[in-house]
This record gives structure tokens, sequence and C-alpha cells, in this order.
């Protein structure tokens, strides 16, 4: 019974596996053809998906460069502000008293 029904598929399966056979022939053929069409190339960019950075708000570029602008030695101007900086004495937040605590009276 299986072997009766093998003949008649494969004129089917000869059938179905012909498109196959020639749409590679054509692509063969349209390969070698320079003046074959070809889809356009689309361009996204590689850094389209990246982070822009840990900055939510952009600053101002003109404030900044102001800022950095007043330190005309370069890195010799800005080691001497943080000096000053660290020798300025930063004023302490008053604490309030601590009243002592209860005893722990949970025993192990």
């Amino acid at each position: 019974m299986k072997h009766a029904l093998l003949p008649a598929l494969l004129p089917a399966c000869a059938f179905l596996a012909l498109p196959l056979l020639t749409s590679s022939t054509l692509a063969q053929a349209r390969v070698t053809d320079p003046a074959a069409p070809v889809p356009p190339v689309v361009y996204q960019s590689v850094f389209a998906d990246t982070p822009k950075g840990v900055e939510m708000q952009t600053a101002d570029w003109k404030k900044a460069n102001a800022e950095v602008g007043q330190f005309t030695r370069g890195h010799v101007d800005i080691l001497k502000w943080e000096e000053a900086q660290i020798a300025k004495p930063v004023p302490k937040p008053e604490q309030a008293p601590t009243q002592p605590t209860a005893p722990n009276m949970h025993k192990h």
C-alpha cells in the first residue's frame, strides 16, 4: 500500500520543486546582470539606539565656556582654585541634641 502511493507523489513533488529551480536560475542570471534592478539601501545610523548620556538636561555651552574661561592659565589655575576651596571651612549644620534611647528590652 505504501509503495502504491509513492509513484503518485513523485510527480507532485517534482511539480512543486519546479518554481524553486527556476527562481534560483533566474536569481543567478540577475546577479550577473549589471543592469538588474536592486532595492534601495536603507540607511540607519548605528548610533540611533545608543543612550544619549547620563545627563537629562543640556547645559548652556556659553555659560560653561565662560566659567572655564576664568582659568586663563589652564590646569594650574584649576588646581589653585581647588586648593582654595579645600582651605575654606565648610559650615557644619547644627545637630539637634540627641536623647539617649531606651535600652533594648529584647533578649536573645
